[in-house]
């Protein structure tokens, strides 16, 4: 009998490590906002006359001068006659919002100079993801990796009207100045190019 109460209380104390090392080892993450994050190839084709689509995983401008793909798959594709192409890979900052780029969207594509390191760019960033995130506001970022000092910011917004009202509110807003006086510590970047692509 005391063998078996011996052998019960080893079982019970074996199972108590095992739930001990389990619940150690296990992180709970409970804003999935930063996290999951994903790398995006991007093909931006800007023509200088009307082109047919290319195909049907490109969106393209109302009147057909420039097309845009963006893909999980590493994939530069090939220059086009009287188009200029740009590749360039980016990292997602917003996870939560990348259903912006699964329908018609304006995008901002902004070249940026780099005065600090890529973890450093995106740490002074932080701020402002926030308050996207707090205010639920619907905006795809991403940056590019930072290469001879160079990067682009780009931000997807499901509209231009809706980009256009966010900005009023965000300049009217006390908090703009100082984030972008912290900004221009890490980078600096010029007026942005913009499109708006339709399915």
């Amino acid at each position: 009998m005391l063998r078996i109460f011996l052998q019960l209380c080893v079982l019970f104390f074996l199972f108590g490590c095992n739930e001990i090392d389990q619940k150690g080892n296990t992180e709970i993450i409970t804003d999935s906002y930063f996290f999951q994050k994903n790398s995006f190839n991007v093909n931006l084709y800007e023509c200088d006359n009307v082109q047919t689509p290319l195909n049907s995983s490109y969106l393209s401008t109302a009147e057909y001068k420039q097309f845009i793909r963006f893909s999980e798959i590493s994939e530069r594709d090939i220059p086009m006659k009287n188009c200029r192409h740009k590749y360039f890979i980016l990292e997602e900052l917003t996870p939560s919002n990348g259903k912006n780029l699964e329908d018609s969207f304006f995008i901002e594509i902004s070249p940026c100079f780099s005065l600090k390191s890529q973890e450093e760019i995106k740490t002074s960033l932080q701020p402002y993801l926030n308050i996207i995130k707090d205010k639920n506001i619907q905006v795809w970022s991403a940056l590019s990796t930072v290469e001879n000092n160079a990067f682009l910011w780009v931000n997807v917004w499901p509209s231009e009207i809706y980009r256009e009202d966010f900005l009023k509110d965000w300049l009217s807003n006390s908090a703009s100045g100082s984030l972008s006086i912290e900004l221009r510590q890490t980078a600096t970047c010029e007026i942005p190019n913009t499109y708006s692509f339709i399915y």
